[in-house]
């Protein structure tokens, strides 16, 4: 293919991408969705299910687990089954609370999610003494506290229903933590009693109703105008199809309806049209579920990713819709939207000064929440999904790290990265060919300027077809991976989840034959749609069977030229169906098990990533951690990787957007997420793109990428100035990798080791975390709980008032780091060149501070330690190592040192690990910095040799002490 025919192609599926890509236009509101409607408009008067007593006891259905029914008589009647379970997690314990049909009352299973939980999660055994069952009311306590006095408690009443979770708040104080069905929202749409309103409406349609009139949609025959689309036959590439959806009809006609008769209604029940002039047919009809959740102790929710909002969330209220979950391919999204994005976490934390809890809405159909303002200090959230069963988990806390501890260990916890995966990674749309990619990685040494991993987007591969390559524009691909990890780099390449509808294509043939792809919504035919390759297929992740088969691909036979330095990025796994409505996969394409598509949606992204993290741990034997990239995620998804906020654009409002959404991630359990440097989207400006490097080099995924239309962006593309600034700001992320590599560990390995309780947590944090105060704060954050970040992200600012917690001595990074400041608002100039980062008085940092190529090739180096004293002239800190890259760590291969700094002494001791030697477990320490170390006359070894210092406007360094960091030793300072 020659040059223009390739740059035809680009042309052409960016333009089909931007066109058929989701716009805040083409995406459904709560306003036109059937179920959101039928719940946002209900009225509390109506009947509320009641316990029945006598149903109430341990073990019944499940022998973990308190069980009992809960009915209704009158109005729309229910009978229903729920479950209560205790899980001891995070030091407390955490209760489930799940509602599910009687079993004779449907003719279909609910969908339930519990794969994404931890495997490992088990719930607790309950004795009789935890269960007291009164007049009108359940208490279900915690082992071990039967009486309630200090554990978390569950109270249910019974008539009509009503759960409150109380808990012991961080002064000693008991408080009723969260509320469920306080404002009497409860809704359940069974499917025995909707069959019984259909009847009704039918025998009202045909009573009263033309032929072809007004019937309702339960009236209407709900088919499915799926076709085959013909299969390329030479594999090349093909123009996308020409199959326009169909169009919204708009004869709607009239009934007669007597003035005595009134109709029944059931809203979008059995068929709904969708936006594009989509129809949505439901075979099942309406089976939706709602709920009220209250937050009685705390005044601000926070999480409930992923959207384009302020931190501190809002009331939705009359002026802003419910917020939406439902993973989307959005195009350019915008701010101050409460419409979902790529991907979505149910999960709200409530917090305030004295008690932080939160609830886990475990469901992956399309939901919405409402949120509001009760009494003073409350608040409210209505939560209701389409389909599924009601299953939600409530965390007791009391503090931000032990909500954090519950929460991972119930949904699993964030994957170890591999140490270059916390580098940084330049990627575009796209590195044109292999001589492109040798040129890029050759000028971040011509300007001595350290990176990890070079990224290829989907113009690397034959066609879009995913595992090959375009060998006219990479000949050899094997010595291009081998060129680039010489160095100690690595590579990424795109594998997305549609696959191309062509013969003599391997992935299809294996789908094909082997019957993977999702189903059309007659559950005979395979789904097609459009995507990158034109017409394709779309593999149902959600089998455990097709994730075999995907973990299969990755080996250097079916996958040519796929090398143990390749890293992979799961891209478009909403998933995104160009001529789908709202972009995506229709409702009612059928996956395993006969779910529809409406029940696992929110999950597909999720056993995307699952399924690649699998397969990259299999096929490597274990022997290499994996780097997978998604865009699309739920709950549970750090197990497998990082995220990202997806496509951004150039501009400083974005940028700035950066920080409330990576903090709404990040409390939400997503440990390793970022957001694109420079904005995916146009193109910066030079003072744009050096303070969102500034941002960058300070959130957990640190990558730069851009559109394939934009003017080309890696660093020595800018003025010889600002490509000096970036390569600073770079320099000083990898200054900082064993402090981030421990934070990391912290979040993955967590309670299984003795880290510090009180620094426990995602390593981007927002303020609250550990100091009081700062509830709305999003222009500042925490790394950790010893450095505070203030980016400048306003345009052409040279003064920026940092906002530092009191009570606190403060250490200017960036500025005079020999004058400490004390908490308060600080004015300080802003220049270009010039970050805003305090490390806390108190603090310990580790650092590597010679500049190398990769991360990889700092393996070996010495460390420098910065000691901030606080005002007793004390500091603690820590460190975790291992070899940074396996899992040896599994056997032993690991250390863990506590640091302890008295104004005496700097004692460093082992608090695990230790015994097994991993490659850099021999560094030492080359030099120690305390800041205003005051008079001091020498510094000796536990063995007694003295060492050279140097004290420099009050900042004393201790050179090349030479000690072994990750052993004990005594450093003494006479």
């Amino acid at each position: 293919m020659d040059l223009r025919r390739t740059v035809f192609w680009c042309l052409l599926f960016s333009l089909i991408a931007i066109s058929l890509s989701a716009s805040w236009k083409n995406i459904c509101s709560c306003s036109e969705v059937g179920f959101c409607r039928r719940h946002f408009k209900r009225d509390p008067i109506e009947p509320q299910p009641v316990v029945e007593r006598d149903s109430v006891e341990i073990g019944k259905w499940d022998s973990h687990s308190v069980t009992g029914l809960m009915s209704t008589a009158g109005g729309t009647k229910l009978s229903l089954r729920f479950f209560v379970y205790v899980y001891a997690v995070g030091g407390s314990h955490v209760f489930r609370w799940i509602v599910d049909d009687v079993p004779e009352f449907t003719n279909s299973k609910r969908h339930s999610v519990d794969k994404v939980l931890n495997p490992e999660l088990k719930p607790v055994t309950l004795s009789e003494s935890n269960l007291k069952v009164d007049k009108d009311r359940i208490v279900i306590s915690s082992p071990g506290d039967p009486k309630c006095e200090t554990s978390p408690c569950l109270e249910i009443a019974l008539n009509p229903f009503k759960v409150e979770m109380t808990s012991t708040d961080r002064r000693g104080k008991r408080q009723v933590a969260i509320t469920l069905n306080d404002n009497r929202m409860f809704h359940f749409e069974q499917h025995k009693f909707m069959e019984e309103l259909k009847t009704e409406i039918e025998a009202f349609d045909s009573k009263y109703c033309k032929p072809g009139s007004g019937a309702s949609d339960a009236s209407k025959e709900s088919g499915d105008d799926d076709k085959d689309e013909p299969v390329d036959d030479d594999g090349d590439e093909d123009e996308a199809k020409d199959s326009s959806p169909p169009k919204e009809s708009s004869d709607e006609g009239t009934c007669e309806e007597p003035g005595d008769v009134v109709k029944p209604e059931c809203d979008g029940c059995w068929e709904e049209a969708v936006k594009g002039g989509f129809k949505d047919p439901k075979k099942r009809g309406p089976e939706s579920i709602g709920m009220d959740v209250g937050f009685p102790s705390t005044a601000h929710l926070y999480g409930m990713p992923e959207r384009a909002l302020e931190f501190d969330l809002k009331d939705t209220g009359d002026k802003r819709d419910p917020m939406r979950f439902y993973n989307l391919d959005v195009f350019e999204f915008e701010m101050d939207h409460t419409l979902g994005l790529y991907g979505s976490v149910p999960y709200v934390i409530g917090h305030g000064d004295d008690l932080s809890v939160g609830m886990l809405w475990l469901n992956s159909a399309e939901t919405y929440s409402t949120i509001s303002s009760g009494k003073e200090g409350t608040r409210q959230t209505m939560w209701w999904s389409e389909a599924g069963r009601m299953d939600l988990f409530l965390f007791p806390g009391p503090s931000p790290s032990q909500i954090f501890e519950q929460y991972v260990q119930v949904t699993g916890r964030a994957a170890m990265p591999n140490i270059f995966s916390l580098g940084y990674h330049q990627c575009r749309w796209n590195y044109r060919d292999q001589a492109d990619v040798e040129y890029v990685d050759s000028q971040f040494d011509a300007y001595d300027i350290p990176y990890d991993a070079i990224w290829l987007d989907i113009e690397h591969t034959d066609g879009k077809k995913y595992f090959t390559w375009d060998m006219s524009k990479f000949p050899d691909p094997t010595k291009m991976q081998n060129d680039v990890a010489a160095r100690g780099r690595k590579m990424v390449t795109i594998v997305d989840p549609h696959i191309k509808i062509a013969k003599k294509y391997l992935m299809n043939e294996i789908a094909t034959k082997n019957d993977l792809y999702v189903k059309d919504g007659n559950g005979k035919g395979d789904f097609n749609g459009w995507c990158w390759p034109g017409n394709s297929g779309y593999l149902d992740f959600t089998s455990a069977r097709v994730r075999n088969y995907w973990m299969d691909m990755y080996n250097s036979r079916n996958y040519p030229h796929f090398t143990e330095n390749l890293h992979i990025w799961n891209d478009m796994n909403e998933p995104s169906v160009f001529n789908g409505p709202e972009v995506t996969m229709p409702k009612n394409a059928i996956h395993e098990g006969g779910f529809e598509h409406r029940d696992v949606h929110n999950i597909y992204g999720y056993h995307v990533m699952q399924a690649t993290f699998e397969a990259l741990v299999q096929t490597r034997q274990r022997k290499i951690r994996p780097f997978v990239l998604s865009r699309s995620f739920f709950a549970g998804s750090q197990k497998y990787g990082t995220v990202w906020t997806g496509d951004n654009a150039a501009t400083w409002e974005q940028l700035r957007s950066a920080v409330p959404m990576l903090l709404s991630l990040s409390v939400s359990g997503m440990s390793f997420s970022g957001a694109d440097i420079g904005g995916f989207f146009g193109n910066p400006s030079e003072e744009l793109l050096l303070r969102w490097y500034q941002l960058a080099a300070f959130q957990p995924f640190f990558r730069a990428h851009a559109h394939i239309d934009t003017d080309r962006r890696e660093p020595w593309e800018a003025s010889e100035s600002t490509r000096e600034l970036i390569r600073v700001v770079i320099i000083e992320r990898y200054k900082y990798l064993p402090h981030w590599y421990s934070l990391s560990a912290m979040a993955s390995r967590g309670s299984g080791l003795p880290f510090r309780e009180e620094a426990k947590g995602p390593p981007m944090r927002p303020i609250w975390w550990h100091f009081p105060g700062f509830l709305s704060e999003e222009e500042q954050f925490l790394v950790g709980d010893s450095l505070l970040v203030a980016p400048n992200m306003h345009e052409g600012k040279k003064k920026l008032t940092v906002r530092l917690p009191k009570n606190n001595v403060w250490y200017d990074l960036y500025g005079d780091v020999a004058k400490p400041v004390l908490g308060g608002e600080l004015s300080i100039s802003s220049p270009l060149n010039r970050m805003a980062v305090f490390q806390r008085g108190g603090s310990l940092i580790v650092k590597r501070e010679r500049v190398r190529r990769s991360s990889k090739a700092m393996i070996l180096d010495p460390y420098t330690i910065d000691i901030a004293p606080d005002g007793n002239n004390m500091a603690v800190g820590e460190l975790y190592a291992d070899d940074s890259v396996s899992y040896d760590y599994e056997n032993g291969a690991f250390a863990l040192v506590a640091l302890v700094y008295d104004g005496n002494n700097i004692h460093c001791e082992v608090k695990a690990g230790g015994s097994k030697p991993f490659e850099g477990s021999e560094a030492v320490v080359e030099r120690i910095r305390i800041f205003t170390a005051g008079n001091v006359r020498g510094v000796k070894t536990g063995d007694g040799k003295y060492l050279q210092t140097r004290l420099v406007n009050n900042v004393l360094t201790v050179k090349k002490p030479g000690v072994k960091l990750l052993s004990n030793w005594t450093i003494t300072l006479e």
